[in-house]
């Protein structure tokens, strides 16, 4: 119920860049989440984790590796500052990169990129908490 029930406390109608706290928390709640982060298609920060850095630039440029892959196969993911070398997109619109122990999962929406890093040595196939807050933020016109 934890996911759900924090959920129903969401209203898209009164969602305000203050808001999105409840969806970072969401994501950090997820089973081996060490950090997560949501950003508007146009880079802004909506909300992130304190140890996050992400620049304006570097939201950019993820969503733009969301749509078109090839960049991510190019020259990596960036996240704070740390590059991680980019493995697959199972689905459109996620990606999956990793460096040393750390997996990032990215995943976007039709207005925001949003994403987690794993705890080290986390297995990534049971994280599924930047998904879920995505499909939500899909079904609210986000």
């Amino acid at each position: 119920c934890e996911r759900v029930c924090i959920l129903d406390k969401l209203s898209s109608n009164s969602l305000t860049m203050a808001g999105w706290k409840p969806y970072v928390d969401l994501l950090l709640k997820g089973t081996g989440v060490k950090s997560g982060s949501i950003y508007g298609a146009d880079g802004a920060l909506w909300g992130q984790s304190a140890d996050l850095k992400v620049t304006v630039d570097g939201a950019k440029a993820l969503a733009a590796g969301l749509k078109d892959v090839s960049k991510f196969q190019a020259s990596g993911v960036t996240i704070s500052g740390v590059k991680y070398m980019f493995l697959n997109s199972p689905a459109a619109g996620q990606a999956i990169a990793r460096k040393g122990p750390t997996t990032a999962m990215l995943v976007a929406s039709a207005k925001a990129t949003g994403g987690v890093l794993t705890k080290d040595g986390a297995d990534p196939g049971n994280v599924t908490s930047h998904t879920f807050v995505a499909d939500d933020l899909k079904k609210k016109g986000f």
